[in-house]
């Protein structure tokens, strides 16, 4: 059941991205439309640092050390609230300089990254039924008033909604997050500095940079794009990657599920279990890839961009990266699980440096169509490098 449920947190999450996406690009100009593509991944590439890779690293505290040692639990993720802060701050001070917003953008990447803190730990302890209530009266409060800014506020309220976005999410997880560490005294010492710093050293910096290498690149090749073909094509670019996102949700929901699973199975469970994730990851985004297709023009449509030829061709080419990337997806779950993080940092690191290579070798010649071929290519080699890796592992 807690499957389920997770499916349906990460589709009250994913869901609120499209809906603000599908908001913007029906009432901006298609210009603005992209303008604001750009900021929300510039954003979303800030949060993936000050993220801290908690939502796996976190989910490992609260599931191995809430029993054993609360005291150091509740430690760790005081101890990240910390660096979210500071990197928040930091962030948005640089890129006021670039656009001249600061508040907005340290308030969107603050709650974001403190709402993914907050994930990690409640799927650590499992309690994914009450953040999935949580995240639906989320949805319903953020569509909204995401509505009313954009409407009234144009490019402004879209930037305003991306801040606002998490705010009922963030107060209802506290007040359980509070709950669960009842009788800790709450200041802001930290007592298990050293264990905590060696925690971070072989879990949460791995998946930061590998994380890092990923959807900040995507960012890269987003600029990539504006300069060698306009913002119009941003916009055809984005809209076609959401979605993406939307194909692979039901996979990358579970993702999460599956690594509180994996992290209580011995090495030969693992690699058994990986076969049965990947089989199922595939079966789902074949059927995604499916329904896609036959929806595309009302899709392309709802968009407003059926009218751009080359949006058909983008939009055919992300399905081919729905299938190549959930062969892929569960892999991140299982080198989190043995303590093989910097080994998916390689993966990301191949996969990144693939994309920017066939982005800034066909840009311009297919526009954005150069960014999902990219993305292909890497996940491609991404997987016969994995499943070589796994083959070689021992069984202990």
């Amino acid at each position: 059941m807690n499957a389920i449920y997770s499916i349906g947190y990460t589709f009250s999450s994913k869901g609120f991205v499209f809906i603000l996406n599908y908001l913007a690009i029906n009432f901006l100009l298609l210009h603005n439309y992209g303008e604001f593509s750009l900021i929300f991944s510039t954003i979303n590439s800030f949060v993936v640092i000050s993220g801290l890779g908690l939502l796996y690293s976190g989910s490992i505290i609260s599931s191995k050390w809430m029993r054993r040692n609360k005291a150091y639990a509740f430690d760790y993720f005081k101890f990240s609230s910390y660096l979210i802060f500071a990197l928040s701050f930091i962030f948005s001070l640089i890129y006021y300089f670039y656009c001249g917003y600061f508040f907005s953008v340290f308030f969107a990447i603050f709650f974001y990254s403190i709402a993914t803190l907050f994930d990690g730990f409640f799927y650590g302890i499992g309690e994914i039924k009450k953040i999935f209530f949580y995240g639906i009266l989320n949805l319903l409060f953020s569509i909204v008033l995401s509505l009313l800014l954009i409407k009234y506020k144009g490019l402004d309220g879209a930037i305003y909604s991306i801040v606002f976005s998490k705010i009922l999410l963030i107060f209802f997880q506290s007040i359980l997050f509070f709950q669960k560490f009842k009788g800790e005294k709450i200041n802001f010492k930290i007592k298990y500095k050293k264990q905590i710093f060696l925690f971070y050293r072989k879990n949460n910096i791995p998946l930061v940079l590998s994380a890092l290498i990923a959807t900040p690149v995507i960012t890269f090749v987003i600029y990539i794009l504006s300069l060698n073909k306009g913002l119009e094509d941003v916009a055809v670019f984005s809209w076609c990657y959401q979605i993406y996102l939307i194909g692979m949700f039901i996979p990358m929901a579970l993702n999460s599920y599956y690594l509180s699973i994996l992290n209580k199975k011995d090495n030969l469970g693992k690699m058994i279990l990986i076969k049965k994730i990947n089989s199922f990851n595939v079966f789902v985004c074949f059927f995604s890839i499916v329904i896609l297709y036959l929806l595309s023009s009302y899709i392309l449509r709802l968009g407003k961009i059926d009218h751009i030829y080359d949006a058909y061709i983008v939009f055919y080419g992300f399905l081919f990266c729905i299938f190549f990337y959930g062969i892929n997806l569960g892999f991140l779950s299982f080198w989190s699980s043995v303590g093989k993080s910097k080994y998916h940092l390689k993966m990301q690191v191949l996969w990144s440096l693939i994309l920017v290579l066939v982005v800034g070798l066909l840009v311009n010649k297919l526009g954005a169509l150069s960014i999902p071929i990219g993305m292909c290519a890497g996940f491609i080699m991404q997987y016969f490098f994995q499943k070589k890796e796994i083959s070689q592992m021992k069984v202990v």
